[in-house]
């Protein structure tokens, strides 16, 4: 394992992300566009005063006043700065305007849909003989029983994959185009989808040697998730939203709800686990899942409030979960979830079927192969802003855990974000969870029915 380098981020997306400038740039051609035809329509209706007969008489009288004032009103209509022209120009500007707009965007599109295979050309064969040599040496020490040198080439392999997890990202795109891999995975998913089964969701006693403190920072809402709980359990903190005020007082309040990752990698048939890989599966499809019902359910049992402001926080299979969950409430009406905050989650499919009002801070650690499963980049999006933290280990479970790479990553955050415009309307966005004098946590246990 080698040592994490100096802490660094970089962002894409949110509110000082492309797709948000481009929103500007067409607000903008829009209020150019509405000017414009207010010019010409005033031009136009102006025109009929050139001919009016009530300046007949005054032009008889006065013959050159009369035709100073026709050929003055006929250049602030006409001439090559008047109100047709500005109105011209206004019309010019304004497409000059929406083809910069789409220009950008499609620039940006391209970005997210082929910034995996720009990464990986460069390293591709690199990154492809080290894997090939790795794979070979793995094999040969299993064929001779050489058993002793197995963890030395497992740690090879982890080492090329961790380097540059944008080889992930095009491994797992094209093999998912691939006919015969596309088949076999939609009949997985199907076959999970059926045996998903129904949640069974249960409170769990309160832990008294374990109280929670409200969090003061991002990285306090991410390390949340590292306590040690059993797979299927997610907790629910309620904080009401004024000071002086106890969580159980009328008024909307505060809510963070904890969804951790995969702890089973069994399929879902018979596993009485939600945490397991048959949630993966169907969650990174946008699947509704047992998992996800049953953090509805324990918000439900919590007594979480309609006008209650919700926060999701995931890791990994949490962060799938959370920003599923977030999309069907805020389509049923249920709830209402105004962040996500996921960690080391592939949500790149997912994620922008999102509302608008619905703001999503996903952090990601660059030596992480997880949030690359999907194959893609998150897109950017006004409300989705992706923060990469540099937090780098030849280890694949280092570079994943809570821990090592995704609580130091939200330090950084905390640390250097708010430079960054899209993380600083985030972080002054959750304000709110993070100002609270008291919370009140419960703890419930999630399963899969399997009658």
């Amino acid at each position: 394992m080698t040592t994490p380098a100096a802490p660094s981020i970089s962002v894409r997306g949110g509110s000082g992300g492309i797709t948000a400038d481009c929103d500007s740039l067409r607000s903008a051609a829009d209020s150019l566009a509405a000017i414009g035809v207010e010019a010409a329509r005033l031009a136009l209706s102006l025109h009929h005063v050139l001919f009016a007969p009530e300046l007949v008489v005054p032009s008889i009288l006065d013959p050159a006043g009369g035709a100073r004032f026709e050929f003055e009103l006929a250049a602030a209509l006409d001439g090559p700065a008047g109100l047709l022209s500005c109105a011209a120009r206004l019309a010019a500007l304004e497409l000059e305007i929406r083809s910069a707009a789409a220009a950008y965007q499609a620039a940006d599109h391209l970005v997210e849909t082929g910034e995996p295979y720009l990464d990986a050309l460069g390293s591709l064969p690199r990154g492809v003989g080290a894997a090939a040599a790795a794979l070979d040496q793995l094999v040969g020490d299993l064929r001779s029983g050489r058993l002793d040198a197995v963890p030395g080439a497992l740690a090879d392999l982890q080492g090329t994959l961790t380097a540059d997890p944008s080889l992930v990202a095009a491994v797992a795109k094209n093999l998912g185009g691939m006919p015969l891999i596309a088949a076999l995975r939609a009949e997985f998913t199907a076959s999970q989808l059926l045996s998903d089964g129904e949640p069974v969701v249960t409170r769990r006693a309160p832990e008294p040697d374990a109280p929670y403190l409200p969090p003061r920072n991002l990285a306090q809402i991410i390390s949340g998730l590292e306590r040690p709980i059993p797979g299927g359990d997610v907790d629910v903190h309620i904080m009401p939203s004024d000071a002086g005020r106890s969580s159980d007082e009328p008024g909307p309040r505060r809510v963070i709800v904890d969804i951790p990752g995969t702890d089973n990698w069994a399929p879902s048939s018979g596993n009485p686990d939600v945490a397991n890989l048959g949630t993966n599966v169907l969650a990174i499809e946008g699947a509704d899942t047992s998992y996800e019902r049953g953090v509805i359910e324990a918000m439900r049992q919590a007594g979480i409030r309609a006008d209650d402001d919700v926060m999701l926080v995931g890791h990994s299979q949490g962060g799938m979960v959370a920003v599923n969950t977030a999309h069907d409430l805020s389509r049923s009406g249920e709830f209402q979830v105004s962040h996500v905050v996921t960690a080391g989650s592939p949500i790149a499919g997912t994620v922008g079927e999102l509302p608008a009002n619905v703001r999503v801070l996903a952090i990601e650690n660059d030596s992480d192969i997880v949030p690359m499963l999907d194959g893609a980049v998150n897109p950017d999006r006004p409300n989705v802003t992706t923060v990469t933290v540099t937090h780098r280990y030849d280890d694949i479970d280092a570079s994943h855990a809570l821990e090592t790479a995704y609580v130091p990553g939200a330090n950084d955050i905390d640390a250097d974000g708010r430079r960054y415009p899209s993380v600083a309307e985030f972080l002054q966005g959750i304000h709110g969870f993070v100002s609270s004098e008291s919370i009140v946590t419960q703890t419930f246990h999630i399963a899969r029915g399997t009658e």
